[in-house]
C-alpha cells in the first residue's frame, strides 16, 4: 500500500501494537487500527508533551506529506474489493 510513496520515505506502517498509542484500545479488542511509525526528530528532546508540543514545531513539508499519504491510504482501503485481514 505504501509503495507509491516510497520516494517520500514513507515506509513504516504496522498493525502491531507499538505501545502507548491512540490505537491501543482498538488493538486490545482486535479491531484493525494502524500505527504509522513517526520520525523521532525532536520527539523526546523538544516536542513530546511539553509547552513546545505545538504546530509550529512540526515541519511544514512533513505535514503536507503526512496528510497526503493518510488521505490516499484511507481512499485505497475504502476502494478495496475485500476487507483487510483482522488479527487473530
Amino acid at each position: 500500500m505504501l509503495d507509491p510513496y516510497e520516494y517520500l520515505d514513507v515506509n513504516n506502517l504496522t498493525i502491531q501494537n507499538t505501545n502507548f498509542t491512540d490505537h491501543d484500545v482498538f488493538d486490545y479488542y482486535k479491531i484493525l487500527g494502524f500505527q504509522i511509525i513517526q520520525d523521532g526528530l525532536n520527539y523526546s528532546t523538544v516536542t513530546h508533551h511539553t509547552n513546545m508540543d505545538a504546530l509550529e514545531y512540526v515541519p511544514e513539508r512533513d505535514m503536507m506529506i503526512n496528510a497526503t499519504v493518510i488521505a490516499a491510504l484511507v481512499y485505497q482501503i475504502g476502494e478495496l474489493n475485500s476487507r483487510l485481514p483482522r488479527e487473530d
